[in-house]
């Protein structure tokens, strides 16, 4: 009887899994048939009925032709090959219709492998079907933009070439292979140092590194020597997530037409000698008249119909400079004595209200009456004078980070001269300025904008990178530390994993360190941020007879500057700290 009752649970499980995988099979999203020898379907899942639009039990004892007649050639073909050879056929592209789609061409993807009997003969075929007319097409349609984009990029008149991070070619239009004397084919995935030699130790080379590394566009007119000839180039590169994309063009026609240009005649001569610029001018007498080129023109946001005047040009001021223009205006009219002037002021630009920055050489001509002319270029230096009010901005943030750095180095410094002896000093030393390091190295990785606790943790303790996930274990949510904060934390880190290698949790093989972190209620309602570092399974725990650098590290330093409360307990079975400081002296804000 015991047998019997065995004998029948194992047949109600063993049905229990067939009818699983029956359903497994049947709700599979891939299609999935068996058809014999004689090309009649045995058996089929929905997918794959689905696929034919034809219902399963519709496709049961019938044959391939019988129920797909315009994909029948190719069906039998491969069934009969499986057979006959008793191999697979792998990754099978087909195309054809379908009467789930009468006058639709669908894709497929398909497996074909034989069925054997029990002495090897091949009875049957297992089909594996996948639709892939989506793929397929959205294939077709990326390849006809990547066609349309080569072809966008041929058409332009001005060579476009784009680098990659290492300076390699990535993407190249024909113009660009044209100047170069070279075939796309012969440039892409190439140095560009290699395809242009004469380059390097040049001013080109020094824009596009400059470009690479501040992220800020760079425009440079260039005289070089390709493989055939040399020419100028007027070049505009800009930066881009993974490098560098170039505009350029062959100017060199430009060029000695400028020379022969400049050596006839003076109001060219003006008008280039600032480079490509829009040349003004300005009569007195007999009448007020203003002459703007296009260039001034779309500084200034007119038209080519749009008429200037006294009110136009007065009037587009910005309200903070009107009154320095005025006063050069009265000086110009005052003195009759030709002279050169220079001034750079803003205007509000009369298309879209715009601010515009620009740089204005005039030269003033006069007559026995006095001034009554005047010629010159007007820049628009709007992008010139964001870059240097920029570059203030890092001076002045470096100038501030770096005082802090060496406030920081020098309290360590000091706090060490008094615990540490000369023999001891420069080890000691060099290890806690490698910490703070760590903790800068990672904040100019993130632009000073502060920094994941998960990678400060990871670069104070990179000496145990393998145990961080095992026996150093992280808790906390995701937050950024900020650049104050970072610094700070970061050297207590690095106390605190020194310590534990030498003395606590990680100087055997079973130690751990648990480092967590949390958002918890502060005073009037606002948030703290906690911090402990707990070690446990190490060996007896002996509080020290003396304070040190660590102490004043792991303890005084963080609470002076950050104003939290730091605890510390040398517990027999592990050493325990923690902090406890307003969450929005730690944490980045918003």
């Amino acid at each position: 009887m015991q047998d019997d009752r065995e004998l029948l649970r194992e047949y109600r499980e063993t049905r229990q899994a067939l009818s699983e995988l029956a359903a497994i099979y049947n709700d599979a999203p891939v299609g999935l048939a068996v058809v014999g020898a004689d090309f009649r379907f045995q058996r089929i899942n929905n997918r794959l009925a689905e696929l034919n639009g034809v219902a399963v039990e519709d496709h049961i004892g019938r044959t391939i032709r019988e129920v797909v007649p315009k994909l029948a050639d190719i069906g039998e073909s491969l069934v009969r090959k499986v057979v006959e050879t008793g191999e697979s056929i792998l990754n099978l592209e087909i195309e054809g219709e379908t009467a789930a789609q009468p006058g639709v061409r669908r894709s497929f993807l398909e497996h074909w492998s034989p069925i054997r009997d029990e002495e090897g003969r091949v009875i049957a075929v297992n089909i594996v079907a996948e639709e892939t007319t989506a793929q397929k097409r959205a294939v077709r349609a990326l390849q006809a933009s990547e066609a349309t984009v080569r072809n966008v990029l041929n058409s332009m008149g001005d060579a476009f070439l784009v680098l990659d991070r290492e300076f390699r070619v990535t993407l190249v239009n024909s113009e660009a292979a044209r100047i170069s004397g070279k075939t796309p084919e012969e440039m892409v995935k190439r140095p560009f140092w290699e395809l242009w030699p004469d380059v390097v130790g040049s001013p080109f080379e020094a824009m596009l590194r400059d470009v690479m590394r501040d992220k800020l566009p760079g425009l440079l007119e260039y005289h070089c020597a390709t493989a055939t000839r040399a020419l100028w180039l007027d070049i505009s590169a800009y930066p881009t997530s993974d490098g560098v994309a170039m505009f350029y063009r062959d100017i060199s026609t430009r060029k000695e037409a400028e020379d022969q240009l400049r050596r006839s005649e003076s109001r060219l001569e003006t008008a280039l000698r600032a480079g490509k610029l829009g040349v003004f001018e300005v009569t007195y007498r007999p009448q007020m008249h203003y002459y703007w080129d296009s260039t001034v023109r779309q500084i200034w946001g007119l038209g080519p119909e749009d008429e200037v005047t006294d009110a136009v040009y007065w009037d587009s001021l910005h309200p903070e400079d009107k009154p320095r223009i005025i006063a050069v205006g009265e000086e110009i009219m005052a003195r009759a004595a030709p002279r050169r002037i220079d001034s750079q002021y803003r205007i509000i630009r009369w298309s879209d209200g715009a601010v515009r920055w620009v740089n204005v050489a005039l030269d003033i001509i006069c007559d026995a009456q006095g001034p009554y002319k005047m010629i010159g270029t007007i820049q628009d230096i709007t992008e010139r004078k964001a870059a240097e009010e920029h570059a203030q901005l890092l001076m002045r943030e470096i100038n501030h980070r770096s005082k802090n750095l060496l406030a920081v180095v020098q309290a360590i410094a000091q706090q060490m001269a008094k615990t540490s002896d000369i023999e001891t000093f420069p080890q000691r030393f060099a290890e806690r300025l490698a910490g703070l390091a760590s903790s800068q190295d990672l904040l100019v990785r993130n632009y000073w904008k502060g920094v994941p606790l998960r990678e400060l943790v990871a670069s104070q303790l990179s000496h145990y990178q393998h145990l961080i996930g095992g026996r150093i274990l992280l808790q906390g949510p995701e937050v950024r530390i900020a650049p104050g904060a970072a610094q700070n934390l970061g050297m207590a880190l690095h106390e605190l994993g020194t310590n534990a290698a030498k003395y606590g949790a990680l100087s055997g093989d079973r130690g751990e360190v648990v480092i967590a972190w949390q958002l918890a209620p502060g005073a009037e309602g606002e948030k703290d941020f906690v911090l402990s570092w707990t070690e446990r399974n190490g060996p007896p725990v002996t509080p020290p007879t003396h304070k040190g650098l660590g102490s004043f590290i792991v303890m005084r330093l963080f609470k002076h500057a950050l104003s939290g409360e730091v605890t510390q307990d040398f517990a027999p079975d592990g050493v325990c700290w923690s902090i406890r400081a307003s969450a929005g002296s730690i944490l980045e804000g918003d």
